[in-house]
This record gives C-alpha cells, sequence and structure tokens, in this order.
C-alpha cells in the first residue's frame, strides 16, 4: 500500500457521506412537521438534537468511529495494513477531538435554522400521514444519522493532507489498541474493498503513457558450413583458412583443412607376376 493518505479508498468513501446531509435534513423537517406530534414541534426538535448530537459527539471524544467499515459490514483489525493502522493513530489526536466539538456546535446552529422553516414544512408534509411516535423516532433517528454523516467525513478530511513523511513517522496502532479505542459497529469480515483498488500510483501513471517499445534482441551471427565434398578431391583454393585461437566470434566454426585422399598403391599386373620356382632354380645354375 502506498503511505500517501490519498490513496486509501476508505477515507473518500466516507469523505462522499457529506453528499446524504441534505436528505437526513429533509426527514427530520418532515417528522417534526406531523400535524398531530407526538410531543410539541419544538420539544422534539431539542430532544432530537440532544440525543443525535450528543451521542454521536461523545462517540468521537471518548472512541472515535472505526472508518474502515461500509454500512453493517467491517474490516477486521487484524486484517489492517500497516499504513492504515498508522492512520487510525490520527483519530485519536487532539485535533481529531476540537474538529468533533466544533462540528457539533455547527449542527445545532443548522439544525435551528431547519426549525424556522417548519410552518412551511407543515403546509405540505409528504409524511403528515405518519403515526405521531414513529414521526418522533424518525426525527431522533435522522438527526443521529445527519451528525454521523457530518462528524466522520470532518475527521477524515484533515488526514488528506498529510505528507507521506507524516504517515511514515507515525507509529501503527495494534489490532488489540484498536478495538479498545474505537467504536467498531458491523459484521466483521477479512476484507471489504477489491485487491485492485489498492494497486501502487505508479500503476496508474505507467497506464497513461504509451507502451514501451520492446528492446530489439540481437540476431545471432551466421553459422558457416563447410561446402559439400564431391568424389574429387577438393582444391587448395577451396579450403577455408583455420580460425584464429581464441578469436573466433562466438557460433561461428573453424574449417578444418581438408587433404588430398592417399594415393592407393599400385596393383601388380599378370604380367609381372614372378617366376615360378622352376625358372628360378634353372636361371641360378
Amino acid at each position: 500500500m502506498s503511505l500517501s493518505p490519498r490513496a486509501e479508498p476508505f477515507l473518500w468513501i466516507h469523505l462522499a457521506g457529506l453528499a446524504t446531509v441534505p436528505l437526513w435534513a429533509a426527514l427530520f423537517l418532515f417528522a417534526i412537521a406531523n400535524p398531530d406530534p407526538f410531543l410539541p414541534s419544538g420539544f422534539t426538535a431539542i430532544l432530537a438534537g440532544l440525543i443525535g448530537i450528543g451521542s454521536i459527539l461523545w462517540m468521537q471524544l471518548r472512541r472515535p468511529f472505526y472508518i474502515f467499515s461500509l454500512a453493517v459490514l467491517t474490516l477486521k483489525p487484524e486484517a489492517l495494513q500497516e499504513g492504515q493502522r498508522k492512520l487510525l493513530r490520527w483519530f485519536l489526536s487532539s485535533l481529531n477531538r476540537i474538529l468533533a466539538i466544533a462540528t457539533a456546535i455547527g449542527l445545532a446552529l443548522i439544525l435551528l435554522q431547519l426549525y424556522r422553516w417548519l410552518p412551511i414544512v407543515q403546509l405540505q408534509n409528504p409524511l403528515a400521514a405518519l403515526d405521531p411516535f414513529p414521526a418522533f423516532l424518525l426525527a431522533i433517528v435522522t438527526v443521529l444519522a445527519l451528525n454521523l454523516f457530518v462528524q466522520v467525513p470532518v475527521s477524515v478530511a484533515p488526514l488528506l493532507w498529510l505528507s507521506e513523511s507524516a504517515i511514515a513517522s507515525t507509529e501503527p496502532l495494534a489490532p488489540g489498541q484498536i478495538a479498545q479505542q474505537f467504536t467498531i459497529l458491523g459484521l466483521p469480515l477479512k476484507g471489504l474493498l477489491p485487491a485492485d483498488w489498492y494497486r501502487p500510483e505508479e500503476a496508474s501513471v505507467g497506464a497513461d503513457s504509451s507502451p514501451a517499445v520492446p528492446e530489439a534482441q540481437p540476431s545471432p551471427a551466421p553459422v558457416e558450413t563447410a561446402p559439400e565434398t564431391s568424389g574429387q578431391p577438393n582444391s587448395p583454393s577451396s579450403v577455408a583458412e583455420p580460425a584464429e585461437e581464441d578469436g573466433a566470434p562466438a557460433g561461428v566454426t573453424a574449417e578444418t583443412e581438408v587433404s588430398p585422399p592417399a594415393e592407393t598403391s599400385a596393383q601388380p599386373t599378370t604380367d609381372e607376376v614372378p617366376e615360378t620356382n622352376d625358372e628360378a632354380a634353372k636361371a641360378a645354375q
């Protein structure tokens, strides 16, 4: 895994949770705009804000949200890479606590502004037929979701600006420390995201560039073969010079000197047959 926090997909996934904030805000307004509320609308808004904002703030201050999770699924702490365990240590910093408190104050002000739109929403409420008590529960749940999908992206955003040297110098958390110091919700699994999402950054750069031209392989030197000999002896001109010792190039076989066939001794003819023993004896007398 790359040491750059921008290469971590979970950070971008949780940062994208900000896109759901308008949905939760609208559901909160529809829930407290019930024509027959379980409690007065103002009291419902205050109670939902205290429960929703207070519980998420307490979680972020005591045991921050474990970001390596999706919906009801979570990645086991034992399955985290070293770079991911280094990122988790930054959630325990004092900066994260300051951001959590400031975000909670900002969300309380946002809920106050939403409550001012209540008379307009009561004129056209798509959830007007909802029973009073379910509408009250929906108001609390929507404030909880609204705070969660704001607090987590706010805590994740500063990590995207961390340098690789800062991450490299951070001591990673042990898997046992992660289970004790973070709020882990969901079914634990050994893997959640495809392995292709964790390719090195160099791979993406190389994919955009033109393909490299393969290096040309040197062709082997041609092998000289001795000419085929016929029945006639080779002439001296057709005999190749012997290869120099230790200087012949690789792949070239030195031709050996071909000597002409030895002359065969002449066979005696019938006229040269030696005389018989009787003729030899007469000649001796």
